[in-house]
């Protein structure tokens, strides 16, 4: 009997994707491990930048003026940028001269966490030992800076780099905030719970370092599988020198450096006195300190991060640089009209400044991430020359900021002025504020002479942005409305004839 089965249907021939699509996807995959990597690296910068870091150094013994000097380590270790430029551009080495330094320097801070147990007779010697354990960290980790960039450069098109970094932070970030809201809540929890028990604190903030540093290296870790998609060839004979000196015959980039040395100069010191601002005058909990001067601020800037790099992707960096920085000069002022029994207009100010700051920083990024890959008019790779050498002037900066916050500490330690007509108290943490207010200021005067031929105005971008609001905040307010509108289509109709 013959069988009733259809014949099979004829295979498809199998059709392999055009070489673009597999680029395509291939990009898609290295760029979101690039992402992967930065969630445990915020929750690494998160710990070691919230008040874990300042009360374990605290806790070391740490005198006021020594937070100006650990203000300062993250600029002086960027002096290594210079050999490590010279080694990538001699030997070619780009990636596994990024994985080791990198790797070296997170796990720097489980060693600086492990200072009190490792010499437990040795009070005397905590902060300082802790001090040279950071600053070893930092001098790898600076190391790494200029493969990174170079490397990114590469792998991160063009066209995408203002909206990818909006993106990649807008992920990042998150996870980072939850984890300092952690630290936080663990902290005041364990001071309830344990009361007055010795060096408690010392304790947890020792282990809270140490997990930090341990995902700090998951981070780099996760690089392994990145593709380098242009590695620098070794240049044996190459002239570094030479090299170096070249991108300063460069007249814009001279303005770009002097922007960047007056502005560091203005924020280094801020990230160490802020905090002992919060606890020392303020005497807010560690819940309140990470919750109003990490969490709440950086959600704000979560607010603005797609829109400041579509704004840059439009307009160009420049005018976005002199908006926000023009915005962000008073953010210091801010933290000065916060009291121990008074938190508005102060933080109300601060928040409105933090929607500026994703400008600022993307603008900035995108400013010496576009110089990374530029070549001289010899067809010369100058890109790493272009990073260090404002690395260096970033580290002139903020080695320079950190000293001078010291000294005002060292000197102004027991300063008790009363400001005439509002009536706040005026200590050596506001006098920073101040000085920090002025310098922002002067920052702007190099910022208005960078020279970027395909930005708009300044005034064009801000009149498109003040537009943009004014919509954006006319639908807002006209909302209940349409609601009400769209809820007629929904309803009978009536009618009135018999």
């Amino acid at each position: 009997m013959p069988s009733l089965a259809l014949p099979a249907a004829p295979a498809r021939p199998h059709i392999p994707a055009s070489p673009a699509v597999q680029h395509k996807h291939r990009l898609r995959g290295q760029l979101s491990r690039v992402t992967l990597a930065w969630v445990f690296g915020s929750i690494w910068l998160f710990t070691i930048s919230g008040a874990a870091m300042t009360q374990f150094a605290k806790a070391l013994g740490t005198p006021d003026y020594a937070f100006g000097i650990l203000a300062a380590l993250p600029f002086l270790g960027t002096f290594m940028q210079i050999p490590a430029s010279y080694l990538q551009q001699r030997y070619g080495w780009r990636k596994p001269l990024f994985m080791f330094t990198a790797v070296i320097g997170r796990l720097m801070w489980v060693v600086a966490a492990a200072v009190p147990w490792f010499m437990p007779d040795a009070r005397a010697w905590w902060w300082p030992t802790m001090t040279l354990a950071l600053l070893i960290s930092w001098l790898t980790l600076q190391s790494s800076a200029p493969s990174w960039m170079s490397w990114m450069s590469d792998v991160i098109p063009r066209r995408l780099r203002g909206r990818y970094f909006a993106r990649r932070n807008l992920i990042g970030r998150p996870i980072g905030m939850l984890a300092a809201l952690l630290v936080g809540e663990a902290l005041d929890m364990g001071l309830h719970v344990a009361g007055h028990q010795p060096d408690i604190i010392l304790k947890m903030t020792s282990a809270i370092l140490a997990i930090g540093g341990l995902l700090g290296a998951m981070d780099i870790l996760l690089f392994r599988k990145v593709d380098d998609p242009n590695p620098p060839k070794p240049k044996p004979d190459a002239a570094f020198w030479s090299t170096m000196r070249r991108p300063l015959h460069d007249a814009n980039f001279r303005v770009y450096l002097a922007f960047n040395f007056t502005f560091i100069l203005a924020i280094g010191f801020i990230g160490q006195y802020l905090w002992l601002y919060l606890f020392d005058v303020c005497h807010w909990t560690n819940r309140k300190a990470n919750l109003l001067a990490m969490v709440v601020p950086l959600a704000a800037t979560m607010l603005t991060y797609r829109m400041w790099g579509r704004l840059i992707d439009r307009f160009g960096k420049k005018p976005i640089l002199l908006i926000t920085g023009a915005a962000i000069s008073f953010g210091s002022l801010g933290w000065l009209l916060v009291t121990e029994h008074s938190l508005l207009p102060g933080y109300a100010l601060i928040l409105l400044v933090m929607l500026f700051w994703p400008g600022m920083e993307i603008a900035n990024f995108n400013f010496i991430l576009g110089m990374a890959g530029g070549k001289d008019e010899h067809g010369h790779d100058v890109g790493p020359a272009y990073v260090t050498l404002n690395s260096i002037v970033i580290a002139i900066g903020g080695v320079l900021s950190g000293l001078l916050a010291a000294v005002v500490a060292r000197y102004l330690k027991d300063m008790q002025y009363i400001l005439p007509l509002i009536g706040l108290t005026l200590t050596y943490h506001g006098v920073l504020f101040l000085l920090s207010t002025v310098l922002r200021l002067t920052s702007l005067i190099f910022a208005a002479r960078l020279h970027e031929p395909s930005a708009t105005g300044t005034r064009d971008a801000f009149r498109y942005m003040t537009t943009t609001l004014y919509s954006n905040v006319r639908q807002a307010a006209l909302a209940p409305t349409a609601v009400v509108g769209r809820l007629t289509r929904f309803a009978y109709r009536m009618s009135f004839r018999r």
